[in-house]
C-alpha cells in the first residue's frame, strides 16, 4: 500500500491572494511510505501544487509516468514510472528504495486519495478552495 500523508498544514507567508500563491504557499509536513515503510519525509512541502500534479496526471489517464518538480526544488522529488511486472515510486530526497513493485492502479488510488484529502483538509482548516490552483495545468 501506498500512503501519501501530510500534517502541520499552514501558510508560509501571508494569506494567498491567487492560485499561484494557494499552490505554493499552503505547505506542511509531507510524507511518502510504501507499506508502512516511510521512503522520504519533508516539512515545508507545497501539498496544493503535488495535488494539482496529481490531478492532471490522473485525468490524462494515459498510462505514462508522472514527475513531480516543484518549482522550489531543483530535484525531482516524486516519481512514478512502469518497469516491467509494475510501477516503481521514488524521489531524490528518498531515505530508502521501496522494496517492491506496485500496480497502476494503487499508485493511483493513492494520489487520488491525497488529492481528495488536500481538498478537504485545507478547505476545512483554512477556508481556502484550492482548485483555482488545479486549473493552472490543463
Amino acid at each position: 500500500m501506498i500512503r501519501f500523508a501530510f500534517s502541520d498544514v499552514h501558510i508560509d507567508g501571508a494569506r494567498p491572494k491567487d492560485a499561484i500563491d494557494i499552490m505554493l504557499r499552503i505547505v506542511a509536513t509531507f510524507t511518502v511510505a510504501a507499506d508502512e515503510i516511510e521512503l522520504f519525509s519533508e516539512e515545508e512541502f507545497p501539498i496544493v501544487e503535488l495535488a494539482a500534479q496529481f490531478d492532471y496526471w490522473l485525468r490524462r489517464d494515459d498510462g505514462l509516468p508522472f514527475t513531480y518538480d516543484s518549482a522550489d526544488s531543483e530535484d525531482v522529488l516524486l516519481w512514478f514510472k512502469p518497469e516491467t511486472q509494475g510501477w516503481r515510486i521514488g524521489s531524490a530526497i528518498q531515505k530508502r528504495r521501496p522494496d517492491r513493485l506496485f500496480a497502476l492502479e494503487e499508485v493511483r488510488n493513492a494520489a487520488s486519495l491525497y488529492v481528495g484529502s488536500v481538498k478537504r483538509d485545507v478547505k476545512a482548516t483554512m477556508n481556502i478552495d484550492v482548485t483555482p490552483a488545479f486549473r493552472l495545468r490543463r
